[in-house]
């Protein structure tokens, strides 16, 4: 029963990846993502979410001492040290929590094709008149 489940949820889960995030189809008329893109995007979150948390526990682990050291310090520029290991770790642990397609591919109709020549007609003009090398 737990593995079932298990695979329901791991099922679930990669279905929801593959989803386009609305900030990215609200600026074009129709979006679409590239079927490529969506499988890695839908097979890498997983990994994706593992390294974000490797990456998340040694910023903040780094940032905590570095933070108290700076407010030891009693230095001008701890209020920018620690401001910046903030962002940093805002950066590595916040979102996004998916790995979304890289690129996008625009889904809009086909651009009109010039007019075809009349038959009998040439669709290339002809040679044009040569210029004078040196006029008078």
């Amino acid at each position: 029963m737990r593995r079932v489940l298990l695979g329901l949820i791991g099922a679930l889960a990669l279905g929801g990846c593959q989803t386009a995030p609305r900030d990215e189809i609200s600026t074009r008329e129709s979006a679409a993502a590239h079927p490529g893109d969506a499988v890695v995007s839908a097979v890498g979150t997983p990994f994706y979410l593992i390294f974000k948390g490797v990456v998340c526990v040694a910023s903040v682990a780094l940032a905590a001492p570095v933070a108290g050291f700076a407010a030891l310090s009693d230095s001008r520029y701890t209020p920018e040290v620690q401001a910046s290991l903030g962002d940093g770790v805002s950066q590595n642990c916040g979102p996004p929590w998916v790995l979304r397609p890289y690129r996008t591919v625009a889904v809009e109709a086909a651009p009109e094709a010039p007019p075809m020549a009349e038959p009998g007609r040439p669709s290339v003009p002809g040679p044009a008149e040569p210029k004078p090398l040196f006029p008078e």
